[in-house]
C-alpha cells in the first residue's frame, strides 16, 4: 500500500525480507494520555484515516538546529511509522512510513 504524497521509495533488505521506506512529512493529529508528565501517543489521524498505535518501539528527544523535538517510532497494523512532535510549534508530523515490500 502506497500513499499519495511525496513518494521516495527505498527498498531495504533484512535477510529475506524487503522493507519499503517512504518519507511523508505531513501534519497529523495525535491522541494519547499523560502519566507522570510523560505523554504516550495511542492513535493518530492522517488525512481521513485513523491509526491505532499498538506499540511504541522507540521514543527519543532530539534537536533539529535549535528546535526541540520528540520522535516516536510506532507500530500500527504491522507497519512502522515515525511520528514527531515539534515542542516549539506544538505540531505533530508523520515523518516516515516503513512498509513490507
Amino acid at each position: 500500500m502506497f500513499f499519495p504524497s511525496k513518494l521516495v521509495d527505498f527498498r531495504i533488505f533484512f535477510g529475506y525480507k524487503c522493507v519499503v521506506f517512504q518519507k511523508i512529512g505531513e501534519k497529523i493529529a495525535v491522541a494519547g494520555f499523560y502519566d507522570k508528565a510523560k505523554f504516550t501517543p495511542k492513535r493518530f489521524k492522517w488525512h481521513t484515516r485513523e491509526y491505532k498505535i499498538e506499540e511504541i518501539t522507540i521514543a527519543s528527544d532530539i534537536k533539529d538546529g535549535g528546535v526541540k523535538k520528540r520522535m516516536y517510532s510506532v507500530l500500527c497494523s504491522g507497519n512502522l511509522y515515525r511520528i514527531c512532535f515539534n515542542r516549539d510549534d506544538e505540531i505533530w508530523v508523520l515523518e516516515e512510513v516503513w512498509l513490507p515490500g
